[in-house]
């Protein structure tokens, strides 16, 4: 009897200790996705070479992500289009701290006309861009962290004729934030659409070609300003206020403006 007791009681214990050693190991999937906003500027192509990702969780440690080194054109990733640069496994809990996007030189866009310019890329780029990610996680199922590649604020004209590529990026954690969309009417009628909220700005352009629609991303619980400006003109047509509350997303429907003949 002796005996048979003391192998339930290991029983038992080999049990919760299992137990316990699946809690301590319970991981989550993380994905990060690349974005951009659409360019204003008639380019047909804006392409950037992904050479590496890194991330960090402590701000000290770096680890490599398995991304193929690729060339995206990031104007096929506009108004709510991404595409996964990777997805890994983490521990439950474990919060992105910081990203380091690492470029490599063979960058270009195709300007309206066709013809394909070299973007020069300042060493920052191709020795490691850092991205900080000042937010928390509220979940242990996972999570997707967004690199938002802003093309038309990123490149620069240059005197001579020449483009220069001066990243502008932002990254944040999907599941934290809400998005603004709607469809502008009429559906010719190509607009650059701002989200403004202190000195903080991001834009978009509506896409004619898919019943111009319009969809920025990335926006936290807040009050902001909603503008709508005459691409051609840049005067703008329309601007009122949206309230962001709990991470709900605000979807416009159509939105109507009167042409004057």
């Amino acid at each position: 009897m002796k005996l048979l007791k003391i192998l339930v009681a290991v029983a038992l214990l080999s049990t919760v200790v299992a137990c316990r050693d699946d809690e301590a190991t319970k991981q989550m999937d993380v994905k990060f996705l690349l974005t951009d906003a659409p360019s204003s500027q008639n380019f047909q192509e804006v392409n950037i070479e992904v050479k590496e990702v890194y991330y960090s969780v402590s701000g000290e440690n770096w680890v490599k992500l398995p991304v193929t080194q690729d060339v995206y054109n990031l104007l096929d990733l506009t108004n709510g289009l991404d595409t996964l640069l990777a997805n890994i496994k983490l521990d439950a809990g474990t919060r992105i701290n910081q990203m380091r996007l690492v470029l490599g030189t063979n960058n270009t866009i195709k300007l309206a006309d066709g013809t394909i310019k070299t973007l020069e890329t300042p060493s920052a780029a191709t020795s490691g861009l850092k991205i900080n990610i000042h937010e928390s996680i509220s979940t242990e199922s996972g999570y997707a962290v967004m690199i938002d590649f802003d093309a038309d604020r990123s490149i620069v004209e240059k005197g001579n004729g020449d483009y220069s590529l001066k990243p502008v990026i932002r990254a944040y954690i999907v599941q934290n934030t809400s998005y603004i969309d709607g469809n502008i009417i009429p559906s010719f009628l190509t607009m650059n659409v701002f989200v403004v909220s202190g000195s903080d700005t991001v834009s978009t352009v509506s896409d004619v070609t898919s019943d111009n629609y319009f969809k920025i991303h990335g926006l936290y619980t807040g009050t902001y300003s909603l503008q709508f400006k005459d691409i051609t003109t840049n005067l703008i047509l329309k601007d009122t206020t949206i309230n962001i509350v709990g991470g709900t997303n605000v979807r416009l429907g159509n939105i109507l403006f009167s042409i004057a003949n």
